[in-house]
């Protein structure tokens, strides 16, 4: 079984991605977050459990769902690199926590506005069906985070600059997935949540913990 992966820098790792995309997890990082390899990062733990092997990982450090171009995760361009040779059985997206973070319009008054987090994530659906009709595409909410050694600044975690809450682009997720009839891997519904330094970016206990929520889920739809 191959499996491709389609997400933000949360799921880069040095040497794992295409050719001329910009990865956050480089030496350095690996380093400050206490990744030593491709075992230690939630996608490979769960390429592990299943037995599954990895066909690409495009992955793109600081991308988002929303956008009218490479990198955004709607874009026809982007989409290309989820394949190689042959095409992916599995495609496991993980977006939208730049979305979030940069406060994103959730909606718009256009149905499918690209610069809309809905539009956005209701074309990208669209778009990977029809470029990969043979393969199972499951998409994850997005998982809320902390900060191990500083709980008192978790909080601040839950709500973007614009005060909307994460919780509302993880309803829209699952609105588009229900109504694209599209996989859903419930993450934050499982009320994990992943350990950063300060951020977004997961340490080695943080892509422990978004592994072990995977896959729960992964268990159920698969």
């Amino acid at each position: 079984m191959t499996v491709s992966i389609y997400g933000d820098s949360i799921s880069t790792f040095r040497d794992m991605n295409p050719e001329g995309h910009i990865i956050y997890y480089n030496t350095d990082n690996c380093m400050r977050h206490g990744l030593a390899d491709v075992s230690d990062t939630w996608w490979g733990k769960v390429l592990s459990e299943f037995r599954w092997e990895l066909l690409v990982n495009a992955s793109y450090s600081g991308s988002r769902v929303s956008g009218d171009s490479f990198p955004s995760g709607c874009s026809p361009q982007r989409m290309k690199y989820l394949k190689s040779a042959q095409m992916p059985d599995i495609i496991l997206v993980y977006l939208g926590y730049n979305d979030f973070g940069f406060s994103v319009p959730l909606t718009s008054d256009k149905t499918d506005d690209e610069m809309s987090f809905k539009g956005a994530y209701r074309l990208m659906l669209r778009r990977l069906k029809d470029s990969f009709p043979d393969s199972k595409i499951i998409c994850g909410t997005i998982m809320q985070n902390y900060i191990f050694y500083r709980p008192d600044l978790s909080e601040k975690l839950n709500k973007n600059s614009a005060g909307t809450p994460l919780e509302a682009y993880n309803e829209i997720i699952r609105e588009v997935c229900s109504s694209e009839k599209v996989l859903l891997a419930d993450l934050h519904g499982t009320g994990i949540c992943c350990d950063t330094l300060s951020d977004m970016h997961c340490t080695k206990r943080g892509h422990r913990e978004m592994a072990e929520a995977w896959i729960s889920q992964l268990k159920k739809l698969v």
